[in-house]
């Protein structure tokens, strides 16, 4: 029949504070998740990991990438989605940069003069041409090369008319990316642990502000014996069980084994073991 594995371990200060409370890791060696309960139920080989940790899959120190005053912060205890803004510096300098330069991207006067320039310089070197076809000699050929030279030179104007909007362009995404820089968002989801900065204050490039930290998938590390390494591998199903916490029962929590260590512990002949584990408590 399938066999139970059950981990024992202590918790970690930071996660207790998140009311995640467990009293076992519950890894089931058997085919099918279906066959949990019944599997717990009755009992099948167990084996017991004493002195197992639980730690947050996710931990980050943000910091400030520009240097300026904190416009926003948000306060400890928090809880956060992933993407969310939690870092704003004042950004009224950059906010007004981006404005000019979306003006100056929106000018195109320049290439609409330079092409209805070039359209007189064109019918101008054109008539030039039909003249001395029908009688020849009637316009001086320096003439008709001159008009020839102002139509080229109409058509460089274009040309440089649409490269100097392409840099206005260029130079607003430049303000955007820049403005950008007075923000950081949360790269995942999770609580606000500590808060370094308070809105109002300065910061400078890197300097840290809040600690985020993500509980609601934890991650449990423990050592089991060296015999048993073939019988367990990642993806196998575990259930973390709750135990009373002020009268309160934690429902079951449901995850898998992510990693088994290859490597043998040289005196206690053990290898290192991690499951994730969802947090729904």
């Amino acid at each position: 029949g399938s066999k139970l594995l059950k981990l024992f371990y202590r918790m970690d200060p930071l996660v207790k504070s998140a009311r995640f409370v467990v009293a076992a890791l519950c890894c089931v060696i058997g085919p099918t998740m279906a066959s949990f309960a019944q599997d717990v139920a009755a009992k099948n080989v167990v084996i017991r990991l004493p002195n197992c940790r639980i730690k947050p899959e996710g931990q980050v120190t943000l910091s400030a990438n520009q240097s300026g005053i904190l416009a926003t912060v948000p306060k400890e205890g928090d809880q956060v989605e992933a993407g969310q803004q939690v870092i704003q510096l004042d950004s009224e300098l950059a906010r007004t940069a981006v404005a000019v330069a979306e003006r100056q991207a929106e000018i195109d006067v320049d290439i609409r003069f330079a092409e209805i320039s070039s359209d007189v310089a064109r019918l101008e070197y054109e008539q030039a041409k039909d003249v001395n076809m029908s009688s020849p000699g009637s316009i001086p050929l320096t003439e008709v090369r001159r008009r020839k030279l102002e139509y080229d030179r109409s058509l460089l104007q274009i040309e440089q008319s649409k490269h100097q909007q392409a840099v206005a362009l260029l130079k607003l995404n430049e303000a955007n990316a820049q403005l950008k820089t007075f923000s950081v968002a949360a790269p995942f989801a999770g609580n606000v642990t500590k808060v370094v900065k308070k809105a109002g204050e300065s910061v400078r490039p890197g300097e840290p502000v809040l600690e985020l930290v993500n509980t609601r998938r934890v991650r449990v590390e423990g050592y089991i014996d060296a015999s048993l390494r073939r019988r367990i591998s990642p993806g196998t199903p575990v259930q973390v069980e709750g135990e009373k916490l002020d009268d309160e029962i934690l429902q079951p929590a449901v995850g898998k084994i992510v990693f088994v260590d290859t490597v043998v512990q040289p005196v206690t002949r053990q290898i290192r073991i991690c499951a994730e584990v969802e947090n729904s408590n």
